[in-house]
């Protein structure tokens, strides 16, 4: 009887407490202290439920309430004043009619949000209420910045190497330190170079040492240690004696650019002329099993510079940090002095993980809007040793095993500054992108509906966006790439670090829309679309539309890309209405590659016929003249290249199928119209050659005059890149 009088008045205590909650919950500005966690609901409108509201400051405290006059102090904060009422809200959500919590807003006023690898912003489901709409936000007019880099104080003027130079005393030892922002402007790392731009390089056999662009005014030769064994290092002979000039050899790296890969290794021990390198190793063991090793892999035939030692700063604009001592120098712009600039330096890796699981629930209809994100490190050259960068994000990460027959290397894919895995509806608009040493976006696992628009990246180590992963071709439905549009963008200087980063990499993805987007200043190609070659043929890739973009000054260090270019079988896919101008290497505007098959390319305007500005205008060499005679012969610049070179070329068992190129038009007369390794195919793709339909024709243009005079041709320009609402964008970059 006890007992069941004890349940009776905890049954009518539990009654009032529920009368309590929902009165809580549905006053605005009243607040519970449960758990220690303080409620902040906004006022609600007739019908359209309850909004509530977390104000964030840097002046602020994540012990505060989030209250506009006590705000918090961080967005990871905010998250886990959402995480704690996770519960209460879906239980309100769940009773409720009319007063439902529809949306979460989350203000942030303007400032520097700093943050290190020890506070990198990472949520999962676990944080977020089921069926609310999340929203990250600047407070109008203001600039709030997620900021994993740190404010270099106290430079002085210095003299280094016979330059007037800045110099600042940081720690010693600092790792990742590879990028410097210096009044907006990304810095250029100290290297042996004479042309940071490339704009003297020879197209033909890129990188070799008898016509290079990598010319370093013949300072270097190199040869194998040991030919038997290529692994243990290598020799080389410095004529203008920059080796025994080395301040840091311990940190010095040599870079060699090779067709589409980059390597670097840091130099570890020079003895005299002798250099051995850690992972040297790793990119030897390559070479050592690779078929047509010396064309790509570093091998004698190929130059390379020297980058990251302070003896090497010579020209403006250029910085180097001594690990050694701390000392970090910077040869200042003309106009520059130590009072009058603002720089930082990288310290965090990563600025924000929204990654979770199917198990731990979604992260849904969430978008940042306002918000900028700058200076984050690479950590991989530190960690590593070096970066052998075989294609796209992929590195080396230890010694290939094997034989020459059948061999496997050790490989894996970077990481990003922010990271998606299982993300649905979650949108970046209004953003900013700056410094960032890993690539900007990744959408790595599971991501559908998001959007990037209206953003702007630049000065990025790696490439803007990725999306999806070069391991997921036979994804289950809960990890595909489906239906993500990246759009309205402008994009400028990316792959700064890691040269053969495209700016926007998409592996295998259905429906996938990029749109509108401006780009331009890429080291390699500026979007990849597509994966697998032509050994995947059960990819779930399909529908993928590329339109509407305006691509130029891309190709400027690496070749074998393009403005877009395309791997793998990709059905319902269309490449449409793009600009292209200024290519500044092989292969082609559009590069259709192995095993591509599925797409409609038609509508495309391709500029390829010496350099121009992005208003189209020639650009004048040193004498005023237009760089119309840019390219040096021979080249094999490409409006198009069709690139068949699978096992089944010229049979009708080659996988690139279904594939029309119709009404294009190009200007193109220091390259080739088109390129198709295997013309002869028994399929062929429908090129420009129908007879039935003359209207398809692909059309050229002999001259500057008639390619910008032509109507068809102002049409696709004046609708490529931004749309009007988003011309802003251009001021920014």
């Amino acid at each position: 009887m006890k007992n069941k009088i004890f349940s009776m008045i905890a049954i009518a205590l539990s009654a009032v407490c529920l009368v309590a909650s929902a009165i809580i919950y549905f006053n605005s500005g009243v607040k519970t202290n449960d758990k220690g966690v303080d409620m902040n609901y906004a006022q609600i409108e007739s019908g359209s439920g309850i909004t509530l509201e977390y104000f964030v400051s840097i002046d602020g405290s994540d012990q505060n309430e989030g209250t506009k006059e006590r705000p918090l102090k961080t967005l990871l904060g905010a998250f886990e004043k959402i995480k704690a009422n996770k519960y209460r809200i879906e239980k309100n959500n769940e009773n409720s009619e009319n007063k439902a919590i529809s949306d979460i807003n989350i203000y942030l006023a303007g400032g520097d949000y700093f943050v290190d690898d020890t506070s990198t912003v990472r949520i999962d489901g676990t944080y977020l209420p089921l069926g609310v709409n999340f929203n990250v936000k600047a407070m109008e007019g203001q600039t709030p910045t997620i900021n994993g880099g740190r404010k270099v104080e106290g430079w002085e003027n210095a003299i280094l190497n016979g330059k007037n130079v800045l110099k600042a005393q940081l720690e010693k030892e600092l790792e990742g330190l590879y990028s410097l922002y210096v009044n907006g402007t990304s810095a250029e790392l100290a290297n042996s170079m004479t042309d940071k731009n490339f704009d003297s390089c020879n197209l033909s056999k890129q990188n070799q040492k008898n016509q290079s662009y990598i010319d370093n005014q013949g300072s270097f030769t190199w040869e194998f240690l040991d030919t038997s064994d290529e692994k243990a290092g290598f020799k080389v002979t410095s004529n203008l004696d920059k080796l025994s000039a080395l301040v840091n050899p311990a940190e010095t790296q040599a870079v060699w650019l090779i067709e589409w890969k980059q390597f670097i290794a840091k130099l570890d021990n020079v003895e005299g002329n002798e250099v051995k390198s850690e992972y040297w190793k790793k990119i030897a063991s390559e070479h050592m099993f690779a078929e047509n090793a010396d064309w790509f892999w570093p091998a004698p035939i190929h130059n390379f510079y020297l980058q990251n030692d302070v003896s090497l700063i010579d020209r403006p604009g250029e910085f180097c940090y001594n690990s050694a001592t701390g000392e970090l120098y910077y040869y200042p712009l003309e106009g520059q002095t130590a009072s009058s600039i603002t720089a930082y330096i990288p310290v965090a890796t990563k600025l924000m993980d929204l990654s979770t699981t199917a198990r731990k629930g979604y992260i849904t209809n969430m978008t940042f809007d306002g918000i900028t994100f700058a200076n984050s490190a690479v950590n991989y050259i530190d960690f590593y040793g070096g970066m052998g960068i075989t294609q796209a994000q992929t590195f080396i990460t230890g010694e290939a095993v094997g034989t020459a027959a059948s061999w496997t290397p050790t490989r894996d894919t970077m990481d990003f500054a922010i990271t998606m895995n299982y993300c649905k509806n979650v949108a970046f608009r209004n953003c900013e992108f700056l410094n960032l040493g890993l690539s900007a976006i990744g959408m790595e696992y599971g991501c559908q509906g998001c959007v990037v628009s209206g953003c702007v990246f630049k000065d990025l180590g790696n490439c803007a966006i990725v999306i999806s992963n070069p391991n997921n071709y036979a994804a289950t439905v809960a990890t595909r790439a489906i239906g993500n549009v990246v759009e309205n963008n402008v994009i400028r200087r990316v792959g700064q670090i890691n040269n053969s980063a495209p700016a926007i990499l998409n592996y295998y993805s259905e429906k996938t829309n990029i749109l509108h987007n401006d780009i331009a200043y890429c080291p390699y190609t500026a979007i990849s679309v597509g994966w697998g070659w032509a050994s995947v043929a059960d990819s779930y890739a399909n529908s993928n539309n590329v339109a509407f973009n305006k691509v130029g000054n891309y190709l400027m260090k690496l070749k074998d890309g393009g403005g877009i270019y395309t791997l793998g079988q990709q059905p319902y896919s269309t490449i449409e209405y793009n600009y292209f101008y200024s290519q500044r290497n092989n292969y082609a505007a559009i590069y259709l590659d192995e095993g591509t098959s599925g797409y409609t390319v038609t509508n495309n305007a391709c500029f390829l016929d010496g350099l121009i500005d992005e208003n189209g205008e020639y650009l004048l060499d040193e004498f005023g003249d237009p760089y119309d005679e840019y390219y040096k012969q021979p080249v094999s610049l490409s409006w198009l290249n069709l690139n068949d070179a699978t096992g089944f070329a010229g049979t009708d068992k080659s996988p690139m199928k279904d594939i029309k190129v119709i009404t294009n038009y190009y200007c193109a007369k220091k390259g080739f119209g088109k390129t198709a390794s295997h013309p002869g195919n028994i399929i062929p793709p429908v090129l420009n050659d129908d007879a039935s339909h003359p209207e398809w024709a692909n059309k050229a243009f002999a001259d500057y005059n008639s390619f910008f005079g032509d109507s068809s041709v102002q049409a696709i320009i004046a609708m490529a890149g931004v749309e009007e609402d988003y011309e802003g964008l251009l001021s920014r970059v």
